[in-house]
């Protein structure tokens, strides 16, 4: 199986031209470019809920700070987002690609942000779909990739409850 992913026109200097498509091999799982999406003017911005008054940061805005704050570090730049299902982790992530490439936060504006659904990969399919992720962005690192994994959990476990912690 493959998908194909559209890159953007935004990219670092020097680093290969992701406006040309590439061929994710080896991988059944959906990949969506939020990046690109966002420039194209494809990626709306979410309905929210009652803002305040006073103009002060709802928790949705102090979270997507957060996040962004975080992916813009020198080192460990890594985002963890937990929460029960329906309370907007996706949609937070959708709304950082969409800032970031509207330039919200300059040391953003390059990054491409990949979706990559991982909630229907079986048990007995779970590590091997993990290790062919990782195989492809390990050989990637001239681009400047933020890997959203939503359903990660699914490619965490393996048949007969082991997990997939040693990849």
């Amino acid at each position: 199986m493959s998908a194909t992913i559209r890159g953007s026109t935004n990219h670092r200097p020097g680093a290969p031209d992701s406006s040309e498509p590439f061929t994710f091999m080896g991988c059944p799982l959906p990949i969506e470019d939020l990046s690109l999406r966002a420039r194209n003017g494809d990626l709306p911005a979410p309905v929210k809920g009652s803002f305040p008054a006073d103009g002060t940061p709802t928790v949705f805005d102090r979270a997507l700070t957060a996040a962004a704050r975080g992916l813009s570090r020198r080192r460990s730049r890594h985002v963890l987002v937990t929460g029960p299902k329906g309370v907007g982790k996706t949609t937070l992530v959708r709304e950082l690609a969409r800032q970031s490439a509207l330039g919200r936060w300059p040391s953003l504006a390059t990054r491409r942000f990949l979706l990559i659904e991982c909630g229907n990969v079986p048990p007995e399919e779970s590590r091997a779909t993990l290790a062919a992720v990782l195989r492809f962005f390990i050989g990637q690192e001239d681009q400047d990739f933020v890997l959203c994994f939503d359903g990660i959990g699914a490619l965490l476990r393996s048949a007969g409850g082991v997990t997939n912690n040693a990849l």
